[in-house]
């Protein structure tokens, strides 16, 4: 049996450097989705709720700041512009005109990214285009946070960093943090994320604003992590806590419980696994869990017609692939 040591010694395995830089770094990520729309008129104070609970715990162990779109690189951290999020929310014509983002991180200069982390984007809804608002938060901590924390401590933060923010789904496993901006002009380093994602089906999602384009496009959950977080929406679209760990009774070492207003939080064994598909493992347990969130993942269909890029991954097909490997069975993957 793996156990939480093994999966971080694996993993801290993968981190590249060069000059001196971190330019890759495994993490334990937190990934956060919300279907929530800001109006006018709406305006809800937990939407920032992640950020405002990170800067309390991390925030004397970041130093840079990226906060308007526009930046290629981010700056010190300052008493003012860390406000920037809530003079957003607070002025409504802000708010409805203007998409959102900001980047907190450590790192020795601007232009390196390392943990701990948090990302947060919130992208106004287009009705011209018939597309919704979508956002999300990554928070991406070092593993050695994940160590010392334990299984129910992890868990505990989870309900901590999320506490009334409006959920609509999440996931924590592992993930590798890194500059976009530098990785998107390098094909090594792309190509560094897609051996490793393609290899490693439990390796995160390398890009969650795909994610989170698609999860408010089809109202649906697009991946599954070693813990998975509901919101009371999809828990009830799932009969709620009780029958879905009716559902989930036959699968070993998968546990269900209640998770912040009554939601629930579904965690598959006690690490978070690699999965090796060179070494034939797909992550079974993984798999059989998506299978009974099948309902909640729409997005099979919307692949036979859209291409939704996996970054590290050129090949259409593949990322097709790469995004069902848990929602259909082996012999179809």
């Amino acid at each position: 049996m793996t156990t939480l040591t093994d999966s971080i010694n694996q993993f801290e395995d993968y981190r590249l450097e060069e000059k001196a830089l971190t330019l890759i770094e495994p993490c334990f990520c937190i990934t956060l989705f919300t279907n929530e729309t800001v109006t006018k008129e709406h305006a809800p104070e937990s939407l920032l709720t992640p950020y405002r609970i990170f800067l309390e715990d991390f925030g004397d162990q970041t130093g840079w700041i990226l906060y308007d779109g526009n930046q290629s690189d981010g700056v010190k951290i300052t008493a003012k512009n860390r406000q920037v999020p809530d003079e957003w929310l607070a002025n409504p014509k802000s708010r409805v005109k203007n998409n959102t983002i900001v980047d907190l991180y450590s790192g020795v200069n601007k232009r390196e990214r390392r943990l701990p982390r948090l990302e947060w984007e919130y992208d106004k809804a287009n009705p011209e285009l018939n597309r919704p608002s979508r956002s999300y938060y990554r928070l991406a901590l070092p593993l050695s946070w994940l160590a010392a924390q334990g299984i129910k401590g992890g868990e505990a933060y989870l309900a901590r960093i999320t506490g009334d923010y409006p959920l609509s789904w999440g996931y924590a496993g592992l993930a590798l943090n890194y500059d976009a901006g530098e990785v998107v002009c390098r094909k090594d380093l792309l190509g560094y994320i897609g051996s490793w994602i393609e290899r490693h089906p439990g390796i995160m999602s390398p890009n969650p604003r795909i994610e989170a384009l698609w999860s408010s496009t089809i109202s649906g959950l697009i991946g599954i992590g070693w813990i998975t977080l509901l919101g009371l929406d999809y828990c009830q679209r799932m009969g709620g806590v009780a029958a879905l760990a009716q559902k989930m009774a036959s699968l070993s070492g998968v546990e269900v419980t209640p998770f912040n207003e009554r939601g629930a939080m579904l965690r598959i064994g006690d690490a978070p696994l690699l999965g090796d598909v060179m070494k034939n493992d797909s992550l079974d347990s993984y798999r059989d869990v998506g299978q009974v969130l099948q309902p909640l993942h729409q997005i099979s269909e919307r692949l036979a017609t859209d291409y939704l890029h996996v970054r590290g991954i050129e090949d259409e097909d593949a990322g097709k692939k790469w995004f069902n490997r848990f929602f259909v069975s082996k012999e179809e993957n």
